[in-house]
């Protein structure tokens, strides 16, 4: 056992030292064992748990050594799961497009069932798939020549190792995700609306779309790229037939249909859920046969629909990149400097903020909104408002963790902490509510902002003290800049948030002042984040004046946007949909393009903004009702979450920003020797 530790401690010295080293513990436990076994064991292990020695770029040796390759190993794998979400996402967007073209048609129901063929919504609903999936394809191919797999490419997949991973891993994505949002089986009348599909008919989905990636792959660099486009294409459909008639096949009878129209199972799954006029099968309690098959599989086979495109032409820009050392002058081009004092300050001061807030919010907003649902004859029995203000704890919590991702960035380890920070904020928020701090006296409300606040303080102190630790050696250049447009990102889509949450609250002068004045400083505040961290990251060096008028423009127009919230009014809800606009805001201030390009950007996301705002309300339900339970909250049945689904789709879009806006190049440094060294 002595051994064993002398050879471990011995294993994170530099290796030309490690015999010396080696040698000279020998020495010093020879005359220990003379004297003691026991102290000679305890010299031992001192020596195996005491801090690497660090390398001559300051990094430890050790354990904490393997975490930037293991980041970087999972940084794509994270990449692709955000992106499973994302297609699933874009899919409930198609619905949402049909369903308005219901309400145009003034067809509110699926029955009485229409017979003749619906061109205008078939029309709609496959041009709406078709635009996701050809859009999926393009950020498959800018994701894979930034982000590839790795990993893969050293086994014996070579350049098809992301081919082969990315639809494994989006299949996985789907299907988790699939699972936890429709798990439970929706009855009415004994009628399944719904039913979740199995993992393995998803992960089947990966098997056939991981082979295909490989011989496109394969066709693709053997020099034939219009049969690799064709095999593609014409893979990519069959392998999502036979997935349709997999997923449809146990539920041929419970849909009344036949196994021999198995075929015509994915077409069904392209047309309109409003009347297609596709009408066969057996006809019950008003659907046809063919309507129960499309709802059962629809959702899912449209998933991988959208993920088909996107995992092969992720593959196939991974398996062009190859790593080349091209020689730079050193200093080379303007090194953005993302570490700045003033940024990181301003990080600092959101943090603060967001914890001075939600300690407010726990220790006083709260109680005044409980007590305005104790009144009587108050318009908030029915617990609207108690949505409201547990999404605005929630808004200071994002806050907290942008404003840390800001503060920490180019300082140590940044992800881990703040990632298992911010839940641990979350769950904690609900064991305070849960305390019912409303029900002591009026004059706790001090003491009890005072201890929330400090405990706040200190768990963000512990995380920038655990960056610290776990990353001493600080991060390169291009992972600080990261860091940074992903907290702009995410703090811009949840930003305007918190605005919808008036839309389905009555006003009346019992509303707590707290409400919309804490909606007003949690806009503002991720605004403004969210402008001066785009432009710390900016690949352009922007004039103080520009950084400190945009923050401040924004910044106070979200905030008023917030205030109004005290008279609502449902136009308000569209205040929601300014954060995809918001996001598209940042990136161009990150990476500028080209006029043209930046309008067609503008007007996709004016377009998607509605959609994904009401998509948001899904991930949002499933997350926060087990929070307002735990909080002691019901379910959220008279309100409307947001927040969580703002969270996710804004931490799936960080990941995709994050990597345009700051790729890592494979160069070697050579030094001009016609630069003067100091």
């Amino acid at each position: 056992m002595i051994g064993a530790l002398l050879r471990f401690a011995a294993g994170r010295w530099p290796e030309e030292l490690r015999e010396i080293q080696l040698a000279e513990w020998e020495g010093e436990l020879y005359v220990l064992r003379s004297r003691s076994r026991a102290r000679a064991l305890w010299f031992a292990m001192s020596l195996a748990l005491s801090p690497p020695v660090e390398d001559e770029h300051g990094v430890p040796r050790g354990w904490r050594e393997l975490l930037p390759g293991l980041g970087r190993g999972l940084q794509p794998v994270l990449a692709l799961l955000a992106v499973s979400l994302l297609c699933m996402l874009a899919t409930g967007a198609v619905r949402i497009g049909d369903l308005l073209l219901g309400h145009v048609q003034e067809q509110q129901s699926l029955s009485p069932i229409r017979t003749d063929f619906n061109w205008v919504a078939n029309g709609v609903t496959f041009c709406s798939l078709l635009a996701v999936a050809v859009l999926s394809g393009w950020l498959g191919g800018l994701l894979g020549g930034r982000l590839g797999v790795s990993w893969a490419h050293r086994t014996r997949l070579g350049t098809a190792g992301s081919a082969v991973v990315a639809p494994l891993v989006l299949a996985t994505g789907v299907g988790l995700a699939t699972s936890a949002i429709y798990a439970p089986d929706y009855e009415n009348d004994s009628t399944t609306v719904w039913q979740v599909q199995p993992l393995w008919v998803v992960l089947a989905w990966g098997v056939l779309a991981s082979g295909l990636g490989w011989t496109v792959v394969r066709v693709a660099r053997s020099g034939r790229p219009a049969w690799a486009a064709a095999l593609a294409v014409m893979g990519g459909l069959l392998a999502l037939e036979v997935t349709a008639a997999v997923a449809g096949w146990p539920l041929a009878a419970q849909a009344g249909l036949g196994r021999d129209t198995a075929v015509s199972w994915f077409p069904l799954t392209l047309t309109s859920d409003r009347g297609s006029g596709v009408v066969f099968g057996r006809v019950e309690q008003g659907f046809a046969g063919s309507q129960f098959m499309a709802a059962l599989i629809g959702t899912t086979v449209r998933a991988l629909l959208v993920c088909t495109p996107f995992a092969l032409r992720y593959g196939l820009a991974a398996s062009r990149v190859v790593p080349r050392e091209t020689p730079v002058r050193l200093p080379a081009a303007r090194t953005v400097d993302t570490g700045r004092p003033m940024v990181r300050a301003f990080g600092l001061a959101a943090t603060v903020l967001g914890v001075v807030g939600w300690a407010a919010g726990a220790a006083f907003a709260t109680a005044d909104t409980v007590r305005a649902t104790r009144l009587r004859d108050s318009p908030y029995a029915s617990g609207e408002v108690m949505v409201w203000v547990h999404e605005l704890r929630l808004g200071f919590v994002v806050l907290i963790a942008a404003g840390l991702l800001v503060a920490m960035a180019g300082r140590g380890a940044v992800l881990l902490p703040v990632i298992v920070t911010a839940p641990a904020l979350t769950v904690a928020d609900a064991l305070v509510s849960a305390a019912n701090l409303h029900d002591l006296a009026p004059a706790s409300g001090p003491v009890a902002f005072a201890v929330l606040a400090g405990a706040g303080l200190l768990g963000a102190g512990l995380c920038r003290w655990a960056g610290h630790a776990l990353g001493r050696g600080g991060a390169d250049p291009v992972s600080t800049r990261r860091v940074l447009a992903g907290a702009a990102t995410l703090a811009a889509m949840c930003a305007p948030v918190l605005i919808a949450q008036a839309a389905s609250v009555t006003p009346a002068p019992v509303l707590p002042a707290a409400l919309p004045t804490g909606t007003a400083v949690v806009c503002g505040a991720l605004a403004a984040l969210a402008m001066v961290t785009a432009c710390a990251a900016s690949s352009r060096r922007l004039r103080p004046w520009f950084v400190v008028a945009s923050a401040s423009l924004i910044g106070l127009g979200m905030a008023g946007a917030g205030a109004s919230t005290g008279a609502a009014s449902h136009w308000r809800m569209l205040g929601a949909a300014l954060g995809l606009p918001l996001v598209l805001l940042v990136v161009l201030v990150m990476r500028p393009v080209r006029g043209w390009i930046a309008a067609l950007l503008a007007v996709g996301a004016v377009l998607l903004a509605g959609p994904v705002t009401f998509v948001q309300m899904l991930p949002s339900i499933l997350f926060e009702t087990p929070l307002m339970l735990l909080a002691g909250y019901s379910f959220p049945a008279d309100g409307m979450p947001f927040l969580l689904g703002a969270v996710l789709i804004g931490t799936g879009l960080a990941v995709v920003v994050a990597v345009i806006v700051a790729p890592r190049p494979v160069v070697r440094q050579v030094v001009d020797p016609w630069v003067p060294r100091a």
